[in-house]
């Protein structure tokens, strides 16, 4: 599947099963996976980097596909989003952490972050 980070084009592969989204990036080379919660939470959406031996960005999601938090792991941590939570996107590649957009592919309504969209409403807005 692939998604847009930021202007970043990424390939990820989705882990929607429970034994996909259990294994994550644990003794994996560095790949970019989209984890898919069943619902949406804090606490559901929690991640660690136990037997990742690489660092990542996690960058988490709410059900709507709005950015809600991003972090920098690294390999042995544990992180909870500061807000909840229903996909968590993990890339492996070298990307900031100023990422409010993100977008998908493979059928999936691709939205933007709050402040994107509200700006996007005005534009419309004006030019009608």
């Amino acid at each position: 599947m692939r998604v847009w980070a930021g202007n970043t084009e990424i390939e990820a592969e989705l882990c929607r099963g429970f034994f996909s989204r259990l294994r994550g990036l644990m003794w994996s080379r560095p790949r970019n996976v989209l984890i898919r919660f069943p619902r949406e939470g804090r606490n559901r959406a929690a991640i660690h980097s136990f037997f990742v031996f690489f660092p990542f960005t996690a960058v988490f999601l709410n059900s709507e596909r709005e950015v809600v938090d991003t972090r920098r792991m690294k390999p042995f941590r544990f992180y909870r989003p500061r807000r909840a939570a229903a996909y968590v996107l993990e890339i492996c590649e070298p990307i900031g952490e100023d990422i409010d957009t993100v977008l998908f592919e493979n059928g999936e309504k691709p939205l933007t972050s709050p402040d994107q969209r509200i700006r996007s409403l005005m534009g419309r807005r004006r030019q009608r």
